[in-house]
């Protein structure tokens, strides 16, 4: 008696059905806002910015003295901006509008912490703020050196509490709240650090 072989499917799963993965790249956008072009584009305004410190009156060194600590104060400032509250308040704005409405936040607020850090080690002095003469025989109040450790010690505590504490205890806080917070506690800390070290009889009244 011979065996008869059952018959062998030639196609294995042919009617099984399959299931294809389309991949689709996202859209590239504009050409400055991919790499290197974009890179090349934030050289160039710091070059131009640099250029500006350079023809500035007074010359570089009292430029500097003006801008660092402005810029200082606005690195809390960025830090919230960005690493707290994201996109906010310009989430449904065009990226060129979001920008600029986030610098002016920015700017804004920093020389709102400028004004608050004079207030704090001495006096309110705008004509101090931006004033051309490295000297004090005027009487004023500069940003370099009476405010900018201040401003450096503000920076340096939200820091602390946005990278090393990674955002604790204000990250049960919504975002805007606990940026708010962050920067407020930040404040804080340096204006008790600043009052136990700074030398006030180094401060013109």
């Amino acid at each position: 008696m011979t065996d008869i072989a059952s018959p062998i499917d030639l196609e294995p799963g042919l009617g099984e059905s399959t299931d294809i993965e389309v991949i689709t790249e996202p859209s590239r956008g504009p050409l400055l806002a991919r790499q290197p072009f974009a890179g090349i584009a934030g050289l160039a305004i710091v070059a131009g910015l640099v250029a500006l410190v350079g023809i500035a009156p007074g010359g570089p060194q009292t430029a500097l003295q003006v801008s660092i600590p402005l810029v200082t104060y606005s690195l809390s400032m960025l830090v919230m901006v960005v690493l707290w509250w994201g996109r906010w308040p310009t989430d449904r704005l065009s990226r060129p509008l979001s920008g600029l409405v986030n610098t002016l936040l920015v700017a804004g607020g920093s020389f709102a912490l400028a004004v608050a850090g004079q207030a704090i080690v001495g006096k309110v002095d705008l004509d101090g703020m931006f004033s051309q003469t490295p000297d004090l025989a005027g009487g004023h109040l500069l940003g370099f050196p009476f405010t900018f450790p201040l401003a450096g010690l503000v920076f340096v505590a939200m820091v602390q509490i946005t990278l090393v504490n990674e955002r604790k205890p204000f990250d049960r806080l919504g975002r805007v709240a606990s940026g708010l917070a962050a920067l407020a506690t930040s404040c804080v800390v340096a204006v008790i650090a600043y009052g136990l070290l700074a030398n006030w009889n180094a401060i013109p009244a």
